[in-house]
């Protein structure tokens, strides 16, 4: 084996390992409402937050509530939410914040592979531990960004595709991921090898029957790349403004290709040649 071969399986590998253990995250709008533990909590209370901390870490309890705050303004000025009092007093999002990994699943019923998730319904909730390193930084604005998009498109939209909820948490992560995903989607991604919206959206739905249980590592990885590549390439094409605006054609009903096409009709022909104009800028950033 060539010694070229060898370093592409062992950035592969490093993905795989980033992705699994640092910083797997997820939404659930409806489940895991465990009890968490009621002692040893410290309770931090902010405008749109409590954070409940566990154990000695007052001064880490503190900056979870600043950031989750300073997370809440800017993601929600860039989904275009509409200024409500429902994350406010008894509507605030709860963050239970446990010590380590042990604590986090002992007490949250979350699968073993993950790091954080948040719940919907039936009241807003955010869950992770203090010694995950990207906790500040990916994870807490990744289950912020999920939590506010589904209260602005519906908790339980089914027009809304996986990939998108996904791919706007990704894309309003502060940590290094999106960067992962970009250069592992480069790696990947075959000269001339072209993907759908219909594929992406399938590959969403694979993703939803299952990540409880079972993720398969290379699905997981292309899908999460793909989504915050084409987040990431809708708000680079026409701006943050009518990427918001294309969001909130959820809100009426509409499709995923129906918003598509009433938003972005003015920057491509139809929906092909969206397609193949988002293909192409993954080939020519993998060509630099």
């Amino acid at each position: 084996m060539s010694k070229g071969r060898k370093n592409q399986i062992s950035i592969k590998n490093k993905f795989s390992i980033i992705f699994f253990v640092s910083i797997m995250c997820f939404c659930y709008s409806n489940l895991l409402n465990a009890e968490p533990i009621q002692e040893n909590l410290t309770t931090f209370k902010g405008k749109h937050f409590v954070v409940q901390i566990e154990g000695d870490q007052k001064s880490f309890g503190q900056e979870v509530l600043r950031e989750a705050e300073r997370f809440y303004d800017i993601i929600s000025v860039s989904l275009g939410c509409p200024v409500k009092n429902t994350w406010m007093w008894e509507g605030r999002c709860e963050i239970f914040v446990y010590a380590n990994k042990e604590s986090y699943l002992k007490h949250s019923e979350a699968p073993a592979w993950s790091n954080a998730f948040s719940s919907y319904l039936p009241k807003k909730v955010i869950r992770g531990y203090s010694e995950s390193k990207t906790f500040l930084t990916s994870e807490l604005p990744h289950e912020i960004s999920h939590l506010l998009f589904r209260e602005l498109v519906g908790a339980e939209n089914p027009n809304v595709p996986l990939w998108l909820d996904e791919g706007i948490a990704v894309f309003h992560e502060a940590g290094q991921r999106g960067g992962v995903f970009e250069r592992l989607l480069q790696e990947r991604a075959p000269e001339g090898r072209a993907i759908s919206l219909d594929e992406l959206c399938g590959m969403g739905r694979g993703m939803a029957r299952t990540s409880w249980s079972s993720p398969d590592a290379s699905s997981a990885l292309a899908f999460y790349a793909y989504s915050y590549s084409f987040v990431k390439f809708l708000v680079e094409q026409s701006g943050q403004a009518q990427f918001a605006k294309f969001l909130r054609e959820f809100t009426q009903g509409r499709d995923v290709k129906e918003a598509l096409g009433r938003n972005y009709r003015h920057s491509f022909r139809d929906l092909e040649d969206l397609e193949r104009e988002w293909n192409h800028s993954i080939r020519v950033a993998r060509a630099i």
